[in-house]
């Protein structure tokens, strides 16, 4: 569930979201790569 997910990754998702919902190719990449357990790495990417 989300509320397993570390804090940060939410919030990355959360602006992942209302960033690029726009993008359904983008979108999409950043619902996988929240998915990884070091959001950091997508952060940095």
């Amino acid at each position: 569930s989300a509320a397993a997910k570390p804090l940060g990754a939410q919030y990355v998702v959360a602006f992942q979201w209302a960033a690029l919902r726009a993008d359904d190719r983008t979108f999409v990449a950043s619902l996988n790569m929240s998915h990884a357990s070091d959001w950091k790495s997508f952060v940095a990417a």
